[in-house]
């Protein structure tokens, strides 16, 4: 359905961009120039439709599809022992899941980082007064 959308509002805003040249290279051609300033209004509904069709259809397309997980019933294979790999799993939400913030903080603190990562890695402040006295001490030996 999502493709439908798509395809129909592309054609629908490549048909306006089409007829608006028309209609400059008309009124160009007819050297009314002042008169035609604004492109019909059929032209700009035709435009918004097709923009409409479009993200109509870009909504309509984000849905939570198969995946494949990792996690699953136990294997007996050595290094494999726990995991099951290439399981279909179907997920429970149609569109997005919900975050589990344990999960996101467990794996943020694996990785090193915190709420004051930016604070903890900026760039030292400069001294001004150090600064002014190494220049004045270069401008004499100059």
């Amino acid at each position: 359905m999502s493709s439908v959308l798509y395809i129909v509002g592309g054609v629908l805003v490549l048909h306006a961009a089409y007829s608006s040249m028309e209609f400059h290279l008309l009124a160009k051609s007819m050297h009314q120039e002042c008169t035609f300033t604004t492109v019909p209004s059929d032209i700009i509904h035709e435009t918004v439709y097709g923009l409409v069709l479009i993200i109509l259809g870009a909504i309509r397309s984000v849905r939570n599809e198969v995946a494949y997980t990792v996690e699953g019933s136990e294997s007996s294979e050595g290094a494999l022992k726990g995991i099951n790999i290439n399981v279909a799993v179907k997920q429970d939400h149609e569109y997005l899941r919900p975050i589990e913030m344990k999960r996101a903080v467990a794996v943020s603190e694996r990785i090193g980082l915190n709420d004051y990562a930016e604070f903890e890695s900026r760039v030292d402040f400069v001294d001004l007064v150090e600064k002014r006295k190494e220049f004045n001490q270069w401008s004499e030996a100059q």
